[in-house]
């Protein structure tokens, strides 16, 4: 049977890119995490941040000792020293970044004998076995990389398919052409590019506008993906939905925002009355959680 090929490529996403699928897509209805796995920022796609193990309490806390630590001094070209991380938990593995350049981790959640650590630039790469395989069959051949959309650590001609999910405005203005030539390059003859960018418009975009502007970058991606035959990128077709963004509170959005980058701290503090009014006025309450649409476009290319 011929092995299919995929590699997705996420970009400014942290220690996320080490789990598949990949959380917050906002379709269909979030599952909570098994118990003793974190998968999420937040542990599921709603952000409740709960998990209802219960051996470790108020009255035992005192108790607790540094059972072993994982030092991050090499991973970079100069020790880390403001390190911040909210380590996965999936399947007996913590996933974390470490290190000035952010690798991704993996450690022996028993110990600290690391499993595995990608070092390198922005780009998380990872490349997924044939659909039919089974879950431990998954697993085995799942391979975790990192490196520059512009430069991926892939042989040329090497996948099927290649996915940028959310991520291409995240590439570098300069660098957008050359991730789709470098798309090009790792595609076999025929392969597909497909590439989903969030619109600089709807009430999520208007949400987090106040304190995270991207208008610009989400408007430079759609320009450089309008010339994307010029990287050998024929556009197979263009749709457009709504994809909808689930939060279980103002405090899950504050969360995620700054999670996604810390720089926006300072702003959201000082705009958060403002903020708040628009996440009310802006969002849906449903049930347990709020709701937000966001315009959505999917390019999907054919290698030529």
């Amino acid at each position: 049977m011929a092995r299919l090929r995929l590699w997705h490529v996420l970009l400014g996403l942290g220690v996320t890119a080490a789990v598949w699928p990949t959380a917050g897509s906002g379709q269909g209805t979030a599952a909570r995490a098994p118990a003793g796995e974190w998968r999420n920022y937040g542990n599921d796609e709603k952000s409740t941040r709960y998990s209802p193990l219960d051996q470790i309490n108020r009255d035992n806390f005192k108790d607790l000792e540094v059972a072993w630590r994982f030092k991050t001094d090499s991973l970079g070209p100069r020790p880390e020293y403001n390190l911040q991380s909210t380590p996965l938990m999936v399947k007996g593995r913590l996933y974390s970044t470490g290190g000035s350049r952010r690798a991704v981790v993996a450690l022996d959640a028993a110990g600290q004998r690391a499993l595995r650590d990608q070092r390198g630039g922005r780009a998380d790469v990872r490349e997924r076995p044939e659909a039919d395989a089974d879950e431990a069959e998954r697993e085995r051949a799942t391979v975790y990389m990192q490196g520059l959309a512009e430069d991926l650590p892939v042989k040329s001609r090497a996948a099927d398919i290649l996915i940028f999910l959310n991520s291409f405005h995240h590439v570098d203005e300069q660098g957008q052409p050359g991730a789709l030539k470098e798309a090009a390059r790792v595609l076999k003859d025929g392969g597909l590019l497909f590439i989903s960018e969030p619109l600089p418009e709807g009430p999520y975009f208007q949400l987090m506008r106040v304190a995270h502007d991207e208008t610009k970058v989400r408007n430079r991606a759609q320009e450089v993906l309008s010339h994307a035959a010029e990287a050998k990128q024929l556009s197979e077709r263009t749709l457009s939905h709504i994809d909808t963004v689930k939060l279980k509170d103002f405090e899950a959005f504050h969360d995620r925002i700054t999670a996604i980058n810390p720089e926006t701290r300072a702003a959201f503090l000082e705009y958060e009355p403002m903020i708040r009014e628009d996440f009310e006025r802006l969002g849906r309450k449903v049930d347990d959680h709020w709701e937000f649409d966001q315009p959505t476009r999917v390019h999907l290319f054919r290698r030529s």
